[in-house]
């Protein structure tokens, strides 16, 4: 329950801080030229930005889009956090655009997704085409599906295998050693306890720092703050339980 208010309270004070984020939002993924640009993006979205043309200029037409505004815990220099879904009716891919106010105007500050390199996408596609895997490149099927899943999957999967994650977790309290043999069985990359915090990262994949996962959070203070140099997704699922990524 706390940890439900607490993300309630967080969500309005944001809504006061940036309250026409979205509108700013929409603009840019509009197909049509931006009137006044300086009013719509700032800082390094600015300096890349192609005269007065938008984002959705450069987005093919098949590609349709989504929206939410993320409640969870924010940098302070950030006024708000938007994840944006792009959908090709054969993939999707999850974005996060990040807003901060200057002289009350919302705007787009910073734009991140996960950076995988191309080689996990061809490695994934090689082995689902191959007729005869062995129990190794099985699981490391496994494991590059998981990391390449969209942010709604990976909550499900989570949910899914509540019971499995949770005894994962006291496995690590007690067998941190056994607790990592268990991940891998369960297609993760590792897990890891923070004695100080109290915090479990379950990582799924990725590459050196940009990866993605899953921890469990007893206490609502510990959940990192998302911002586009570090934690760039960070969202409640279940419980005390939170997927992230990072950069």
């Amino acid at each position: 329950m706390a940890i439900a208010s607490s993300a309630s309270a967080q969500a309005q004070a944001q809504a006061q801080i940036c309250d026409n984020a979205q509108t700013k939002l929409e603009i840019f993924l509009s197909p049509e030229d931006i009137s006044d640009i300086e009013s719509v993006l700032t800082g390094e979205v600015l300096k890349s930005a192609q005269g007065n043309e938008s984002f959705g200029q450069h987005l093919p037409p098949e590609i349709s889009w989504e929206y939410r505004r993320l409640d969870g815990k924010i940098d302070q220099k950030l006024g708000a956090v938007y994840a944006v879904t792009f959908d090709n009716k054969a993939t999707k891919e999850n974005w996060y655009w990040y807003f901060v106010e200057e002289k009350n105007e919302c705007k787009i500050s910073a734009i991140r997704k996960l950076a995988l390199p191309g080689l996990i996408y061809a490695m994934r596609d090689q082995l689902t085409k191959s007729p005869n895997l062995t129990p190794i490149d099985e699981q490391t099927l496994k494991n590059l599906n998981l990391i390449t899943r969209p942010d709604h999957e990976l909550k499900d999967h989570l949910i899914s295998n509540i019971d499995a994650f949770n005894k994962l977790v006291e496995n690590a309290k007690t067998d941190i050693a056994q607790a990592q043999s268990i991940a891998k069985s369960m297609n993760l990359n590792y897990i890891d306890l923070d004695i100080e915090t109290g915090n479990v990262d379950v990582n799924i994949g990725g590459i050196t720092d940009n990866s993605v996962g899953y921890f469990k959070a007893p206490h609502p203070s510990s959940v990192p703050a998302m911002s586009p140099d570090s934690y760039i997704y960070v969202e409640h699922i279940i419980d005390d339980w939170y997927i992230y990524k990072t950069t």
